[in-house]
């Protein structure tokens, strides 16, 4: 990962951060899994069928729908959370369960209720995760233009951002929200696991302690 204007950026800290996005690439490793070949072909400028097996997806939601064709209705794994602590319960429970694949599909039941999960259940829960991992892993800068992942070795002990990623893909896979709080360097880097060519500003770093280091070596040089 690089800063641009070549900040120094090889600090202890900075090493851990980008331990911690390392653990969120996970979602793709997850997501690529899923398809090894797409199936889908384009055209060549002669017309003739291209060998080439980039897909002819339109949109997003063309992506997303391929994606969710690939889940196996036939394997599932179940979790049982508490409403009252979604977050630890359902980190705790994801964890315990040996098939999280987002490819699996994930059935839902709540502690005290009586319901059968069609996929509202599931839905649900994934919503509110997604809202609990944003507030509780990830950190906003003052320019507001999306989170980086919060310094907390507690977290990563935990493995919860490599949970984090596996939720994350599940819910891009089975109908949930998609993260959109990420910030682009962030957001890239999950999407190629590329951290050298990855080009990061002062501007991106929301940990001020970091952020001063940057600051009192660029006036140094």
């Amino acid at each position: 990962m690089k800063m641009k204007a070549q900040l120094p950026f090889a600090t202890r800290k900075a090493r851990q951060l980008s331990v911690l996005c390392a653990e969120m690439h996970f979602i793709l490793k997850s997501l690529s899994s899923m398809q090894p070949v797409c199936g889908l072909r384009t055209s060549d400028d002669d017309g003739h069928e291209s060998s080439d097996p980039i897909s002819t997806f339109q949109s997003s939601e063309d992506i997303l729908n391929w994606i969710g064709s690939q889940v196996d209705e036939t394997n599932t794994f179940s979790i049982c959370v508490s409403r009252t602590d979604l977050y630890n319960r359902g980190m705790q429970q994801w964890q315990r369960q040996k098939k999280t694949s987002p490819k699996c599909r994930l059935k839902v039941t709540f502690f005290a209720e009586a319901g059968i999960d069609t996929g509202a259940l599931t839905k649900e829960f994934l919503t509110e995760m997604l809202v609990e991992i944003e507030k509780r892993l990830f950190v906003e800068g003052p320019d507001k233009k999306g989170k980086n992942p919060v310094y907390c070795l507690n977290s990563l002990d935990c493995n919860y951002f490599r949970t984090a990623g596996e939720v994350m893909a599940a819910s891009l896979a089975q109908g949930g929200p998609c993260p959109n709080f990420l910030r682009e360097w962030c957001f890239s880097y999950l999407f190629s696991g590329d951290s050298d060519s990855i080009q990061v500003s002062a501007s991106d770093v929301t940990d001020l302690e970091l952020l001063q280091l940057i600051v009192k070596s660029t006036i140094m040089q």
